[in-house]
């Protein structure tokens, strides 16, 4: 009587407890990249007050480029300039300081993309209240057809604010018009005013 031998049986790979699995290992390094992200932003925005001008050009039109559209690099961002746009503030004392970061946030705002990093930045800036700021600071300020509040310090910079957040972004230009319905009829008459004058 002849007997078979045994199939071996497979041999089982043994798990290393030290092997990270793959859902771990990418987000470590999604981490890790965010975190970088942000310090290079954040190293900008420190070096931006002390560059020349033409240096301060060229780093807020890629400032935007540079969040990645990532939360943590948006909000920094924000956060940077979100003090000076106090509008009030700006036309009792409009100094330089001031001007010079309205001026780079209105540069950011122009470079800002049409794409999904682009909408989150403006979504944000609108989630810190800066959209229903400038909003709210021209319709009080143009109520009745007032026309010397054109003279007004922050008035051009709020215009060229709104003009860059409301660019493709339909999020915001609903959300004025649900606050204010009249907005468009106001900026209307605020440009047949503002050529009026230049003539």
């Amino acid at each position: 009587m002849s007997f078979e031998s045994p199939s071996p049986s497979t041999p089982t790979t043994p798990v290393s407890s030290t092997t990270a699995s793959p859902s771990v290992s990418v987000f470590e390094r999604f981490s890790k990249g965010q975190e970088e992200h942000l310090a290079q932003l954040q190293m900008f925005l420190d070096r931006l007050p002390i560059c020349s001008p033409k240096i301060v050009d060229a780093v807020t039109n890629i400032l935007p480029f540079l969040t990645y559209g990532e939360q943590q690099s948006v909000e920094a961002l924000i956060n940077f300039f979100a003090s000076y746009l106090d509008w009030e503030s700006y036309d009792r004392d409009p100094d330089q300081d001031k001007t010079f970061y309205l001026n780079s946030f209105v540069n950011v705002l122009k470079s800002t993309p049409n794409d999904a990093a682009g909408h989150l930045l403006k979504s944000q800036v609108m989630d810190h209240g800066i959209t229903a700021g400038a909003s709210t600071y021209l319709a009080n300020k143009f109520t009745d057809n007032n026309t010397g509040s054109y003279q007004l310090s922050s008035v051009p910079y709020v215009l060229e604010v709104l003009t860059g957040l409301c660019s493709s972004h339909n999020a915001t230009i609903n959300y004025i018009l649900s606050n204010n319905p009249d907005f468009l009829v106001m900026l209307h008459h605020m440009e047949e005013v503002r050529l009026f004058f230049t003539f």
